[in-house]
C-alpha cells in the first residue's frame, strides 16, 4: 500500500531514535475525514457533527504538535462518539508521543476492536507494544498490519483486479468478483 502523503514522527526506545510510520494519512493538513482513501472506517462517517468538531479540532493541534491540546479535543470526541475509530487512533498517536504508552496501546487496541480492517491500526498497535517492551504482542500486531496491507484493489476499465503480494499468499493477480 502507498503511502502519499505519511505521517513521520521520530521518538527514542531505549536510548535509540527511531521513525516510525505512527498513522498514515492522505496529507499533510488534512485529516482521513476530509480526504478518505480507504483507510477510513464505516464507523467514522456515523459520528455526529460535535464529535467531528472535536476531531478535526484535535487533528489539526496533532498535526501542529500541541499534543496536550489534541488530547483534550480528541477525548471529546471519543467521548461523544465512542466507535470514532480515527478519534482512538489520533488519540492514540497523542498519547504516544507524549510517552504515555499504556493509553497509546488502549486506544490503539480500541480502534482494532472497532474496526479490525484497517492495517493502520495494527501498525499503530505494534508501535505502542513495542514502546512497552511487549515483543510478542508488538509481533502480532505488526504481522496482522502486513497480512491486511498486503492486498490492495486496483479499479481499471476492464473491471477490478485484486493483486495480492506474492511473497505472502503464493499468487499473482487474480480477476475480482465484486470485491
Amino acid at each position: 500500500m502507498g503511502v502519499a502523503g505519511s505521517n513521520m514522527v521520530s521518538t527514542s526506545f531505549a536510548g535509540m531514535d527511531m521513525e516510525r510510520n505512527l498513522w498514515l494519512i492522505n496529507g499533510q493538513d488534512r485529516s482521513p475525514l476530509e480526504n478518505p482513501n480507504g483507510s477510513l472506517s464505516k464507523l467514522d462517517l456515523k459520528a455526529p457533527g460535535k464529535a467531528r468538531r472535536e476531531y478535526e479540532k484535535g487533528y489539526q493541534l496533532l498535526m501542529r504538535k500541541d499534543l496536550q491540546g489534541a488530547v483534550e479535543h480528541l477525548s471529546l470526541a471519543t467521548s461523544i462518539y465512542a466507535s470514532f475509530v480515527a478519534a482512538h487512533s489520533a488519540l492514540g498517536s497523542a498519547y504516544l508521543s507524549l510517552g504515555q504508552n499504556d493509553q497509546a496501546r488502549d486506544e490503539f487496541a480500541q480502534a482494532v476492536a472497532l474496526d479490525d480492517h484497517l492495517p493502520a491500526s495494527y501498525l499503530n498497535l505494534g508501535c505502542a507494544e513495542l514502546a512497552l517492551s511487549h515483543f510478542p504482542a508488538a509481533q502480532e500486531a505488526m504481522q496482522s498490519f502486513d497480512h491486511r496491507s498486503a492486498r490492495f484493489v486496483i479499479a481499471e476499465r476492464a473491471g477490478l483486479w485484486t493483486i495480492h503480494e506474492p511473497r505472502l499468499c503464493g499468487r499473482g493477480c487474480d480477476r475480482a468478483s465484486g470485491a
